[in-house]
């Protein structure tokens, strides 16, 4: 017999604790093998091994007879349907489905022809258009399965799927499973923790618990001929006695509980000597309510359904009678009266325990007059911030549009009118300046975006708590202190007398002074220096919300670390991006300090030219002008962004 799937004596510890101990079996090919056991009993660690996601401290395992050990997940030929199934937001149906055959490097034609076959397949046919969150849970799980099988593995490995779903459509994937794997003859190795999963849809099953495989067998065995005390337990319902053997004799175990119960059992295996302490599991239907002890002795089989008045007492229903049902209606008002609610009855025993309010509103559902005072409240909490969005927003910018518009004719005497724009659109150093401003702000957006993208993933996904604070310190200190000081500080670093200028002398990488001040080079890192935090705090919010599971898929459908970066995390990080590049650019075209004093005359930065023009020449309405231009070009271009981007303002502002 060939088998897709061997782990031999196969181990795996975590420091002092051992998660998997020395288990060992095969899986023929084509079966349908499940692990079942209780959570944190070392499943879902056995099915990492396999998957190549971690290797074992002692064992083997080995995939249509080769070992795999050392094989990376993306070279091994086992694929995974994650528990949250880890199908990518980012991509709609037929690209997740496509990634891990553009990972192995299929043309278009074949990717086309082979996702439409598979989403044929799995009774989807049509829906590769569609994004992932327009699917329904059931339709997720096949999607995920697709996306798998499309690869054609040898071995595809399912980590509790079912476990998000609701009862009813759980128990129908159930079914749908066991007809996917029996279509596709791939062997289906299943995770859960949920019996009714592991039996009703598995050949074979291993029951484990503490690391170990306590039973290996099909659902069948399992449950009639349990190999120890969990199996019995775990496997099914039972009834359980602690008692101790009093007589073992032709396979029949007497026994006696620890109530005084005497049971007699097949010694099934047990080798227990009278007297040896025994648990006693019994299946539910294997019990019957008994008929009084003379029908016993007269022979009644007790396993025969009687409909006699049984053993044990019940208490006596009223007769459903007109008197019997008065008196259950009067004992359920008085309840409802005691509860202060109200119950509606028909005929004489409707009672309204909470007057005709409680008819007309019922509980929970507020009247208009809540509602306004709700909202009134909502009102006077939001009132500060409209203020402030009022008066130190709108305002000034009404204002400043209304500037712009105004034309001096004569001395106190304005008009309004569009001259101030036609006589910036007519002087090209205006327009110069505020290319070159642009362009300069650009650069630094990359350039931030460069060194924040590794510090925001470092923080997001592998830093820890204590790790994460100092990251995020360090990214703060640039905001202690203002502008001014902070460039100044950068003076005192870079001029001809600097710090910097003195240790390249001082090693000799220099022959003299330096001076490193007043380039572009130096207003761009003194920008980068002061913004870097403002594109890191969207990256990090945006990929803590990124499920660790989406990468590990990335790499189990084959993708490189390269290909998982590009096409994963990049992607699922892009409002992140955006969102820290628009705050970025904006913060860096409207910059006037740095860009000034590192950069000095030469730094024709555009804020330079509005400062000029309101405090130097004292024309605020070219000013104002001038500040229009700003506001509405760089608008300008983050709408552009946003358009090449593939990116919504409201969907990036909600993501990050």
């Amino acid at each position: 017999m060939t088998y897709d799937l061997e782990c031999v004596t196969v181990s795996k510890r975590f420091g002092a604790f051992t998660a998997v101990n020395d288990v060992s079996f095969e899986i023929p090919s084509g079966s349908f093998f499940s692990i079942l056991g209780p959570s944190g009993c070392g499943k879902t660690t056995l099915m990492r091994m396999i998957a190549g996601f971690d290797e074992p401290a002692a064992g083997d395992i080995r995939i249509k007879g080769r070992s795999v050990l050392g094989t990376p997940p993306n070279r091994r030929n086992v694929k995974m349907v994650f528990q949250h199934l880890a199908l990518f937001p980012m991509m709609n149906v037929a690209e997740n489905i496509a990634y891990g055959l553009r990972c192995r490097g299929a043309g278009k034609a074949e990717i086309g022809r082979r996702v439409a076959d598979v989403l044929e397949r799995v009774g989807l046919p049509g829906v590769g258009e569609k994004q992932i969150n327009q699917l329904s849970g059931g339709q997720k799980q096949r999607i995920a399965i697709a996306r798998c099988m499309v690869l054609e593995p040898d071995v595809l490995l399912l980590d509790e799927p079912l476990g998000a779903l609701d009862l009813k459509l759980r128990e129908r994937m159930k079914i749908e499973l066991k007809l996917l794997q029996h279509q596709f003859g791939t062997t289906f190795v299943y995770i859960t923790h949920d019996q009714s999963e592991a039996l009703v849809m598995s050949d074979r099953v291993a029951v484990m618990n503490a690391g170990k495989f306590e039973q290996v067998g099909t659902p069948q065995e399992l449950y009639h001929a349990p190999a120890s005390a969990f199996v019995a337990g775990f496997v099914g319902d039972s009834n359980r006695w602690n008692g101790r053997v009093t007589a073992a004799e032709g396979g029949v175990l007497r026994i006696e509980t620890s109530a005084g119960v005497p049971l007699a059992s097949a010694a099934s295996g047990c080798a227990a000597e009278p007297g040896a302490a025994v648990e006693v599991f019994v299946r539910p239907e294997a019990m019957a309510l008994a008929p009084p002890q003379a029908a016993v002795a007269a022979g009644t089989n007790p396993r025969r359904r009687h409909h006699r008045q049984p053993a044990v007492q019940r208490r006596q229903q009223p007769r459903a009678g007109a008197h019997g049902r008065r008196r259950a209606d009067r004992g359920r008002l008085s309840h409802d009266r005691h509860r202060g609610g109200s119950r509606s009855g028909r005929g004489r025993g409707a009672h309204l325990g909470g007057g005709a309010d409680a008819l007309l509103r019922p509980q929970g559902v507020s009247t208009m007059a809540d509602r306004n005072a709700g909202r009134l409240a909502l009102y006077l909490l939001l009132a500060p911030f409209l203020m402030w969005i009022l008066l130190l927003i709108v305002l000034p910018h009404v204002g400043i549009g209304y500037l712009s518009l105004r034309e001096k004719v004569a001395p106190r005497v304005y008009t309004f009118g569009f001259g101030n724009y036609l006589d910036f659109i007519s002087e090209p150093i205006y327009w110069n300046t505020l290319l070159r401003t642009a362009t300069m702000s650009l650069l630094v957006t990359a350039l931030t975006l460069v060194v924040a993208f590794p510090v925001g993933y470092y923080i997001a996904k592998v830093a820890r708590h204590r790790s994460r604070a100092a990251l995020f310190l360090l990214c703060l200190i640039p905001l202690w202190v203002s502008d001014l000081v902070r460039a100044f500080g950068w003076i005192v670093l870079l001029r001809e007398t600097g710090v910097v200028s003195g240790l390249l002398q001082w090693t000799g990488l220099a022959a003299g002074p330096v001076e490193l001040l007043y380039n572009d080079a130096t207003v761009v890192v003194g920008l980068v220096y002061t913004v870097v935090l403002f594109m890191i705090v969207p990256i990090v919010s945006t990929l803590d919300g990124m499920d660790d599971s989406l990468t590990e898929a990335g790499y189990n459908l084959g993708g490189s670390r390269l290909t998982v970066l590009r096409r994963i995390i990049v992607p699922y990080a892009m409002p992140g991006i955006v969102a820290g590049s628009i705050v970025v650019f904006m913060l860096t075209a409207g910059s006037y300090l740095t860009p000034i004093l590192l950069g000095g005359k030469n730094s024709m930065w555009f804020t330079e030219q509005i400062y000029d023009q309101f405090i130097t020449r004292y024309n605020w309405e070219s000013g104002a002008t001038f500040g229009v231009v700003l506001l509405v070009f760089t608008s300008g271009v983050v709408w552009l962004g946003l358009k090449l981007s593939g990116q919504s303002l409201a969907g990036t502002i909600a993501r990050s």
